[in-house]
């Protein structure tokens, strides 16, 4: 079974180390602890709208992109 919460953190990782951030630098741009984003990228919580919203914006993306690679990766799991 797919856990969405874990593909949103890939994705957010992914997206995190390709702008050449630390958890503690994109924590600090988003305004929320590092210990969150941790669990946000862990798959164990997902961010809130807020958080969603500052996290397409520092990570350079569109919400569009989280979503076609959420599908992606759901045809890959299906082969």
């Amino acid at each position: 079974m797919i856990n969405v919460k874990q593909i949103v953190g890939k994705n957010v990782v992914f997206y995190r180390k390709k702008q050449h951030l630390t958890q503690e630098q994109l924590a600090g741009l988003i305004n929320i602890a590092p210990p969150s984003l941790s669990k946000i990228e862990n798959g164990y919580t997902f961010p809130n709208s807020s958080t969603f919203e500052d996290l397409i914006k520092h990570l350079k993306i569109y919400e569009a992109v989280l979503e076609v690679r959420f599908y992606q990766y759901i045809n890959i799991l299906k082969r």
